[in-house]
């Protein structure tokens, strides 16, 4: 028997999948929570725009950095750092508890490790685990729950 969780995004699927606990038996509770920590997640891609457009107004040049939340452009920067931080300051951290962090294959030791101690010191409230995702084409991907 086959049970689906609708997600809209990879970052709401990343959360339907970490509250799956091995021994539930329940399926429909196991489902219900899926459905609910999905629900629950605001995720962002952080990536480099290929082309120039205006999108809702927002204009992008290739090159710039850009975060995509929710199927919006959130943010438009210098570089992929600065538009992870716009995301994160966009959104309202107060509703949240634990940041989760993808770092994608072009993203070096060095700037993950920068990143991860920037983040720690601007929201210190949120619980924060970055994985070594080596996802190609987004620098992070990110999850808030």
């Amino acid at each position: 028997k086959v049970h689906i969780v609708h997600t809209a995004t990879l970052m709401q699927g990343y959360g339907a999948l970490s509250v799956i606990t091995p021994g539930i038996t329940d399926m429909d509770v196991l489902v219900s929570s899926a459905e609910n920590a999905a629900k629950g997640v605001l995720g962002s891609e952080i990536t480099r725009a290929v082309r120039n457009v205006t999108i809702n107004g927002v204009d992008v040049h290739e090159g710039d950095y850009i975060s995509i939340t929710d199927g919006r452009i959130t943010s438009v920067e210098e570089s992929a750092e600065e538009a992870l931080v716009a995301f994160l300051d966009g959104a309202d951290t107060d509703d949240y508890e634990i940041l989760t962090l993808f770092v994608g294959r072009e993203v070096s030791d060095d700037r993950r490790a920068d990143i991860t101690e920037k983040i720690e010191e601007l929201y210190p409230d949120l619980e924060l685990t970055v994985y070594k995702g080596g996802q190609d084409v987004y620098d992070y991907l990110v999850a808030l729950e």
